[in-house]
């Protein structure tokens, strides 16, 4: 990631701890006959009165739940317990996953999974005394919107964010840790994440984050307060010599590869950071996309403004390019594979006279 997110507090996020509260209830005290009192709180009861659906949802997983056998019920515990501490389950590989898959009982299974995703899919349609006491997800993105440090999706930095708005209108939240594959993550927010649509849709899409190849995997965590991406270099690294004369078309007339460098650590999380996103494959397309642009509206059109035309030294210009990169990275969509292209640009021998001789200087 580019960046971390920053947390908020906002009303709808109790929803989740009215939900958990039902079930830790459930698993502690096993109801039989039902008893929706002993389950959940009088303002809940009260929340949700008017849908027969909702409670007709928690009765039945109640009912089928306290059938289960004792190893199947253990299961199910392990799965809440685990699945609702999305940081540790980020960062620990140790900490036990379980999929909808693992459940044995079908019917208990489809009911929960059901339940479970119409809690978030179904948001806007749950009972409006329930809405109002909590609100909806478009005032949750653009509360959250408004605290974040960047403008750009921070899985990418290739597409912007939408901005804070009253209208209907904002990015679709990713579950980090898939909805469809793993119980109790759907409506937890710190599993939530606005993404541009190619980071959700396109390229993640229905990854399985915990797993790479069938194996246990560290990924960041989105929230992580101590994470930093100057920690890691992302460069272009050619794969045979080029010749640098025609400079717009460089990078399209070679074999290249877009390579990872850290200072410290381990490359665990940057390379699931790749493996979920694409990020390699995706940051190559675009700078060989916009290789022809980049050259003639920064590398060409920036010399001769600020080095023919006013008189900046050449170390000066080249300054400018790479840092006002660096600096935008966050707000303005695509900066980060500029830096990229401008570190290699300027890293090509003698540069300065090339741009000299195709300027015709």
């Amino acid at each position: 990631m580019l960046y971390t997110y920053r947390e908020i507090d906002h009303p709808i996020q109790h929803l989740q701890n009215q939900i958990s509260y039902y079930f830790e209830r459930l698993f502690d005290l096993e109801p039989n006959p039902y008893d929706i009192e002993l389950v959940l709180r009088p303002e809940f009861i009260e929340f949700i009165d008017s849908s027969n659906k909702f409670k007709n949802y928690l009765e039945g997983i109640a009912v089928s739940y306290v059938a289960l056998p004792d190893d199947e019920k253990d299961l199910v515990k392990q799965a809440y317990a685990h699945h609702s501490n999305i940081e540790q389950l980020c960062n620990n590989t140790a900490v036990t996953v379980v999929k909808y898959a693992e459940v044995v009982n079908e019917a208990f299974r489809e009911l929960l999974k059901e339940f479970l995703t119409w809690l978030w899919e179904g948001y806007d349609k749950l009972p409006q005394a329930l809405r109002d006491e909590y609100g909806d997800l478009q005032d949750h993105f653009s509360a959250f919107k408004k605290q974040q440090k960047g403008k750009v999706c921070p899985f990418c930095g290739i597409q912007g964010l939408k901005p804070p708005t009253d209208r209907k209108r904002r990015n679709a939240y990713d579950h980090y840790i898939p909805k469809a594959t793993y119980p109790f993550v759907s409506i937890n927010f710190k599993n939530l994440f606005p993404a541009c649509h190619e980071c959700n849709s396109d390229e993640k899409s229905s990854y399985d984050t915990p797993y790479r190849n069938g194996v246990r995997q560290k990924i960041l965590f989105p929230f992580d307060t101590t994470y930093t991406i100057d920690n890691l270099t992302i460069y272009i690294d050619p794969k045979e010599v080029f010749d640098a004369a025609s400079l717009s078309t460089l990078l399209s007339s070679i074999n290249w590869d877009i390579a990872f460098s850290i200072e410290a650590g381990t490359m665990d999380i940057y390379d699931a950071w790749d493996d979920i996103f694409k990020i390699k494959t995706r940051y190559k397309e675009y700078i060989i996309d916009y290789e022809d642009t980049w050259v003639r509206d920064f590398v060409l059109g920036k010399y001769r403004e600020d080095v023919m035309e006013d008189g900046l030294t050449f170390d000066r210009y080249k300054f400018k390019l790479i840092n006002g990169s660096k600096k935008s990275m966050f707000d303005d969509d695509k900066a980060i594979l500029r830096l990229i292209y401008f570190n290699f640009v300027f890293s090509i021998a003698d540069i300065e006279d090339k741009l000299k001789k195709v300027l015709g200087v």
